[in-house]
């Protein structure tokens, strides 16, 4: 008993190895003879070129009977109907066939599934012919069949599966950018003539490279191409896709703009019209450069429409436009068959569009996704009310209004609540006016009037005519307005104090664009600037303003520790031109106010490598002025001058004095002078002087006060560079010429003192001296002094030290002796004299 089992079971081995053999060999033995068999092989591509309606190549066939029979071709491409072009219609890498078993067992060969790996599918659009794809599915065969074992019926298609494709868009020869790619799904006859889609692919552009390009969805139910695919109702999804991607997609470029976007189409059609439907949404818009917030913009579109083709118009259009707070409704008709709008009849483009509240939160929140700076604080409050018609072909508007019962902005640093009073604006193709508007800016005195008009000059051009007058207590509340809203002044920038002004821009590019005409006047402004340590106050001023041209009167103003009076005019871009006036002026007080280093703050002290250098903080790039500057009283120690004038320019960081003459100690200077504040402050001063008091001139100088007088003339030319007294003093160096009269040298009488080889008291008085000199390392190098009184004449050279100390060598001239030379060391109060004894010659 127990031998028959296991020889039942190695029977049905047996069987099923023979069975394995015979379908393998069977599968080898079709393939085979489908390679071989030329004549097989032109009636299966002419069966493929009667299911395609194109002619059709085969690299080469195989066959499988596993899973079920079916035919594969490698290598396909289909040609292109010659009304299209002479490029291919389709090609893949291969293209697998399914038979069906019951037709082969009748003896026919018919498909099931088409299933086509990798194709590539060019679609084209001829103006005269429509789209290529309307002739492609299946003909019968034109012209008597050969007879055969296998008989080939009128070709009949029941499923098409696509695996990886692409699809590729011409319009007539030109080659469009955009291409589908990753193409998945399968399109099913349902019945004749009915086809079923399910289809999913990532859109392309060429030469664009995208992140986040969204999914494409098609789905529904179409008829055959005989009747351009109708009936049809079709559904299409466009999900997850970024709107930067999509508008690189639709535009090749990158408009700055994020988000994303979901879209919903659902399209009907029994005739020759098509019922649409559309939701779009759009989430999370922002510009690129800011960050994402909670609040960022998010709108929803709903829209449907009748669409006709032939006539290339939608019908029957009705767009409902959502925000948060806010609606924007369209409704009206679409056609682009023809140029500019169709006025008085139906045909045409003609949109209403109408909301009856757009909330100003909702338009605030805009502004902040597309503007930086904006203050998270700042809220609005009001609504807007738009009533617009668009006709014409690019749709434009027609006209339209635009209305506001009132708004208020308030929060963030704002010194009190913004309020706008009611509105109307109102606008044609080629006209936009606002009726002027008040606004109320934090205290009650704060007020603004605004109004506004534009005119079309051209086809895109617009030119603008906007005025703005005002009276403000305290224009830091203007000022802090336009903080909040992320138009701040410069950085370091701020004005406060009382204005007020009435100006206008016309024939600008934007409203607020173009130079300014009008008036501002200041009556007791602060001005506090980058470049300068400390503000300006107390300014009255009045700014004529006109186009290339504006005038500034200087009624008085506290700045570099001093009070100035005077004029500044600037015409056509050109340099400043000024004339100002002052009442003193420091040298030390120009730096204090000038100098970078003075700006360092503790980081910059401790952590001078993380900031810039003192010198990012001077005077501003660019800035150049010339003009005429008089100052009653200028001190640069050791030098004071009174009623200087001078020819001035003022050129990045570098303040220039030409042509400068004053009144110095009893005399008068003339000369030149420069002073450079880009790192540390540095003087240079080239001068001629004339009758000039040496008694005031070394009063204050430290080691030379009180000890000489006469009365002075020659050239001086200095450098310094430093902060104060001391730090001028320590840098100074320079050369000169000098001629004294009635010169006196207090408390030394250097005359008896050489004669008896010993210091005697007294004064020495000449009537005439004359000299050169050199001043550097904290001296007075004499190069040559010459030294007359009544016959008596003496000679000297060496130097003085700022420190009171001397080292020079005198001689009485003429003298026949031969040690009359002498050297006077030690301090001015107390001097040393040494006779130097004379070298005896060699013989």
């Amino acid at each position: 008993m127990g031998r028959k089992p296991e020889k039942r079971r190695r029977r049905w081995l047996r069987r099923l190895l023979v069975l394995a053999f015979l379908f393998v060999a069977t599968d080898e033995s079709l393939t085979l003879f489908l390679q071989r068999s030329a004549r097989l092989n032109r009636r299966l591509t002419a069966h493929f070129e009667a299911v395609f309606g194109r002619p059709v190549g085969v690299g080469r066939y195989n066959f499988s009977l596993l899973p079920m029979p079916q035919l594969v071709a490698e290598t396909v491409t289909v040609g292109e109907d010659q009304r299209f072009g002479n490029e291919y219609f389709l090609r893949a890498d291969s293209l697998s066939a399914s038979l069906r078993w019951t037709a082969l067992l009748r003896g026919k060969l018919e498909f099931g599934t088409l299933s086509l790996v990798r194709p590539s599918l060019n679609l084209v659009r001829a103006p005269e012919y429509g789209w290529n794809l309307e002739e492609w599915m299946p003909h019968a065969p034109v012209g008597p069949a050969s007879p055969s074992q296998i008989s080939f019926p009128a070709p009949r298609l029941y499923r098409i599966k696509i695996d990886g494709g692409r699809i590729n868009f011409k319009r007539d020869a030109e080659k469009l950018p955009f291409a589908l790619v990753d193409v998945q799904g399968h399109v099913e006859q349902e019945t004749e003539g009915r086809w079923r889609l399910d289809l999913q692919a990532t859109p392309r552009r060429a030469a664009v490279e995208v992140q986040d390009a969204g999914t494409l969805r098609l789905r529904g139910v179409v008829g055959g191409t005989t009747f351009r695919l109708r009936p049809a109702a079709l559904e299409f999804s466009w999900q997850d896709a970024s709107l930067s991607d999509l508008l690189r997609l639709a535009r090749g470029r990158d408009y700055g703009l994020r988000g994303a976007c979901s879209v919903l189409l659902t399209a009907r059609s029994e005739g020759p019209e098509w019922s649409l439907a559309a939701v779009a949404q759009l989430r999370r818009l922002h510009r690129w450069d800011l960050p994402l917030r909670a609040d960022n913009p998010a709108v929803n579109l709903n829209a449907s429409a009748t669409w006709r083709p032939e006539d290339s118009r939608i019908e029957s259009l009705q767009a409902l436009l959502e925000a948060p707070g806010s609606n924007l409704r369209a409704t009206g008709s679409l056609d682009w068959s023809r140029r500019g709008p169709a006025r008085g009849t139906e045909k045409g483009t003609r949109l209403q569009i109408l909301s009856a509240a757009i909330q100003l939160d909702d338009l605030l929140a805009w502004f902040r996704a597309f503007h930086p700076g904006v203050a998270q604080e700042l809220a609005a409050r009001g609504t807007v009310g738009l009533d617009a018609t668009v006709s014409g072909w690019p749709p434009a508007i027609e006209k339209g209004v635009i209305t506001t019962d009132g708004a208020r902005l308030e929060g963030a640093s704002l010194s009190g609540p913004i309020h706008l009073n009611a509105a109307v604006a109102r606008f044609d193709r080629d006209r936009f006016a606002v009726n002027p508007v008040t606004v109320s800016i934090g205290r009650q005195t704060d007020v603004l009037h605004l109004g506004s008009s534009a005119r079309r000059s051209s086809r895109d051009r617009w030119t603008w005519d906007t005025r703005a007058t005002g009276q403000f207590a305290e224009l830091g509340d203007l000022f802090g307005l336009g903080a909040a809203l992320g138009w701040p002044l410069p950085p370091g920038w701020t004005i406060a104090g009382p204005a007020r002004f009435d100006l206008r821009c016309m024939n600008a590019a934007a409203p607020f664009g173009g130079e300014p005409a009008g008036n501002l006047e200041l009556t007791g402004a602060a001005f506090r600037v980058p470049f300068l340590n400390r503000p300006i106050v107390q300014v009255k001023a009045r700014a004529d303003l006109g186009p290339g041209e504006q005038r500034v009167r200087l009624d008085s103003a506290q700045a570099f520790g001093a009070r100035w009076t005077g004029t500044l005019e600037r015409r056509h871009g050109r340099p400043w031109d000024f004339s100002l006036a002052a009442d003193r002026l420091v040298a030390a007080d120009l730096d204090l106010w000038m100098n970078p280093q003075w700006r360092e703050g503790l980081l910059q002290r401790v952590l001078p490598m993380l900031t810039s250098a003192p010198g990012a903080t001077g005077l501003p790039a660019g800035l150049e002025a010339h003009g005429q500057l008089r100052v009653d009283d200028f001190s640069l120690p050791p030098l004071d001058l009174h009623r200087f004038q001078a020819d001035a320019s003022l050129q990045d960081q570098t303040l220039a004095l030409v042509n400068a003459h004053a009144e110095w100690i009893g005399g008068t200077a003339q000369g030149s002078m420069s002073a450079d504040f880009s790192a540390g402050p540095a003087y240079k001063i080239d001068a001629k002087f004339e009758r000039v008091n040496l008694a005031d001139l070394v009063r204050g100088a430290g080691a030379f006060q009180d000890r000489f007088a006469g009365i002075a003339s020659g050239e001086l030319a200095l450098e310094a560079q430093g902060v104060g007294r001391q730090a001028l003093s320590g840098s100074l160096t320079g050369r000169g010429s000098l001629q004294v009269r009635d010169a006196k040298l207090r408390s030394f009488d250097l005359a008896a003192s050489l004669r008896n080889a010993a210091r005697r008291p007294g004064d020495s008085t000449f009537q005439e001296a004359s000299g050169s000199f050199s001043i550097a390392g904290g001296k007075v190098q004499v190069v040559r002094m010459r030294l007359q009184n009544f016959g008596d004449e003496i000679e000297a050279s060496g130097d003085v030290a700022f420190a009171r100390t001397l080292d020079l060598r005198v001689r009485l001239l003429p003298s026949p002796k031969a040690d009359s030379t002498f050297r006077l060391t030690g301090s001015l109060d107390a001097p040393l004299i040494t006779r130097i004894e004379a070298r005896p010659r060699a013989r």
